[in-house]
């Protein structure tokens, strides 16, 4: 038996990270205040994300850059007197999950996106900003945490493309049934973003091309598990 633990492990070990769900934000809305919709998500079959979002922290988006497909807040990150507490922008994505199995997991590493900085006409900014952008996953009722990460991120003056990066998430990175609640339900992507120093002017942050990485991780049926472990002894046991 001490050949079956680790042919067992094998079986069920998660792949390498890869994007679980994304959105470029091609072709969002935004018809009232500060409601975001026809947010299209790719990805993970057992994953998906719900069509719309709204922002906290601010009271509209910027409609030019929207229509390019980058979800620009309509505040400043620092408030006029360049002293705490600063203003933050919040959006919460929901993302629809389906385990196959009880026993499946997903398994979280990090969040990509690209940061951009505006000016107050909603035109790139012409000198370099430094944002503190944070992404954390919570469960559907927001009551819980489960993982969070961030990152203060220069944008170069002039920066059209913006600046991509990556956020490492810690805490429980590894979410079951259990810790979901169930099989089929939803957890909540949430991206923030804030001023963290007083010593630059302020900005109209956003994002573009997020992404949630990981690997969903699936447990074989016992009696798959132990047919291909007795499948591959029955090699060994040839090859003697």
């Amino acid at each position: 038996m001490k050949i079956l633990a680790p042919l067992f492990l094998a079986l069920v070990a998660p792949a390498g990270a890869a994007v679980l769900i994304s959105t470029t934000f091609t072709g969002v809305t935004s018809p009232s205040s500060s409601v975001l919709n026809n947010i299209s998500w790719t990805g993970d079959s057992h994953l998906g994300g719900a069509s719309s979002t709204t922002v906290s922290g601010a009271p509209n988006y910027f409609a030019t850059p929207l229509s390019n497909g980058r979800v620009v807040p309509n505040v400043n990150v620092q408030n006029a007197t360049g002293t705490a507490p600063f203003a933050v922008w919040t959006m919460d994505f929901t993302v629809n999950y389906t385990l196959s199995n009880a026993g499946d997991s997903l398994t979280l590493a990090t969040v990509d996106l690209t940061g951009f900085a505006y000016n107050s006409g909603a035109v790139i900014q012409t000198a370099a900003r430094t944002t503190a952008f944070s992404a954390s996953i919570l469960n559907s009722s927001l009551t819980t945490t489960f993982a969070t990460g961030s990152l203060q991120q220069s944008i170069a003056a002039n920066a059209a493309n913006g600046a991509a990066f990556s956020i490492i998430l810690a805490g429980d990175t590894s979410l079951d049934a259990t810790d979901l609640g169930g099989t089929t339900g939803s957890f909540v992507l949430r991206i923030s973003g804030v001023k963290p120093t007083v010593t630059e002017g302020g900005s109209y942050d956003g994002i573009d091309n997020l992404a949630l990485n990981g690997s969903y991780v699936a447990v074989p049926e016992p009696s798959a598990a132990l047919l291909g472990a007795f499948g591959v002894i029955g090699l060994l046991r040839r090859r003697r």
